[in-house]
């Protein structure tokens, strides 16, 4: 008979996630595939309990996750700064989800600064690249057709993410060359500032149930989508983008990472590991095309096809010639559909993927200047450094300082 193998037990692990919704689902999904592929065989994938809120965290919950054995939380439901006080000062493990602004509100740093979480580096931040989701929604709706104008509707709440967003994603058109008008208040009249936008626009929205939102009120203002509003969701969330009609364009966040990196960062820290990065990110995976923003340009699907592989490829030793060659087709059309629809030059594409590189591992990482030099595909530490003062107005050093 075969001998059924005895497991080790590698702790009670709680997580907070919000798995009645799509994101929530996703993030777990990153969780389990984090367990099946980087716990060895022979082990136990944890003893997870799953909580749906970060309400029901309580100093009497903590206290009693210490008396049963809980060795670590993931909270990936953007608890508030009282929370992450809580958990700081029960001594847990914890990876938490939080907001840019909170990660940057010396406020919160203060308030738990001696506390024992944070003192034993026991608390891992991960937090959504809201620029990063602003930028790929700026991409996208640029290539897809010349638009009069462009607007950002937050959400009815105003949470900070949506804040974060909306200012992310006019800083990314600004850099394009274009303006973008902020719908200020939920309670204003969002279908007549729709009307008012010249035409034809184009509008982000926070996340996909504002866009639908949009789309309704565009709509009851007789307004034609995608012709007059062209409307752009985030997060991808099958049951707002596809029970709308029209169906919904999104940006496609990787929900998934989060859970995965979640679940590897707190596996570390109970391992006693404290030596890793303590803030990671998570971005955007591209963009899901519906009818929503259908363009009108025959040009815009190339275009966007050709700033994926850039995507892709930015940080290996490629020029503008090799990104012409993958697409098959001659520089002289890329550079020309590129100045047509982004009013830029594949070459600055490159510099721009690159440069982002190059701040993410200055964030997040101790690498040296010449590893980074290496790894985002630049030839010469020398040229990378005036590069990043000429466009940031700040040494490397520097940046890195103020981002730790």
């Amino acid at each position: 008979m075969k001998k059924i193998p005895e497991y080790r037990h590698l702790g009670r692990v709680t997580a907070v996630i919000a798995i009645d919704a799509h994101a929530g689902q996703q993030k777990l999904l990153g969780i389990m595939r984090f367990l099946n592929e980087r716990i060895p065989r022979g082990e136990d994938k944890w003893a997870l309990s799953l909580m749906y809120s970060h309400v029901a965290i309580t100093a009497a919950e903590l206290r009693r996750a210490k008396r049963q054995g809980v060795k670590g939380i993931i909270i990936l439901d953007y608890p508030s700064e009282e929370t992450i006080g809580l958990v700081a000062r029960s001594g847990i493990p914890c990876v938490v989800e939080t907001t840019e602004r909170l990660h940057n509100d010396d406020s919160s740093h203060k308030e738990h600064k001696g506390h024992k979480g944070f003192a034993n580096s026991s608390i891992v931040r991960i937090i959504c690249d809201a620029r990063e989701l602003a930028r790929e929604a700026a991409q996208n709706l640029v290539v897809r057709q010349s638009f009069a104008s462009f607007g950002f509707v937050g959400t009815i709440f105003g949470e900070s993410w949506s804040h974060e967003r909306g200012a992310f994603f006019q800083e990314a058109l600004a850099e394009r060359g274009h303006e973008c008008a902020i719908f200020k208040s939920r309670r204003g009249n969002l279908g007549a500032w729709l009307a008012a936008l010249p035409r034809p626009a184009a509008i982000c929205a926070a996340n996909d149930s504002t866009a639908r939102d949009v789309a309704n009120s565009a709509l009851a203002q007789g307004l034609r989508i995608p012709d007059d509003i062209a409307i752009l969701g985030i997060d991808d969330d099958p049951m707002f983008c596809l029970s709308a009609s029209p169906e919904l364009s999104s940006v496609v966040q990787d929900f998934e990472s989060c859970g995965f990196q979640a679940a590897e960062a707190l596996q570390r820290l109970m391992d006693g590991d404290t030596s890793g990065p303590h803030l990671l990110r998570y971005g955007a995976r591209g963009v899901s095309i519906r009818e929503s923003t259908l363009s009108s340009s025959p040009h815009a699907d190339f275009v966007q096809k050709a700033l994926d592989w850039i995507d892709a490829n930015a940080c290996s030793y490629i020029g503008a010639a090799d990104v012409a060659r993958a697409l098959g087709v001659s520089r002289r059309i890329l550079d020309l559909r590129f100045r047509e629809l982004l009013r830029t030059t594949v070459h600055a594409v490159l510099r721009e993927r690159r440069l982002e590189e190059v701040k993410l591992l200055l964030s997040t990482t101790d690498m040296t200047v010449g590893r980074i030099t290496e790894q985002c595909g630049f030839t010469s530490a020398g040229h990378l450094k005036n590069l990043f003062r000429r466009t940031f107005g700040c040494s490397m050093r520097d940046w890195r300082k103020a981002a730790k």
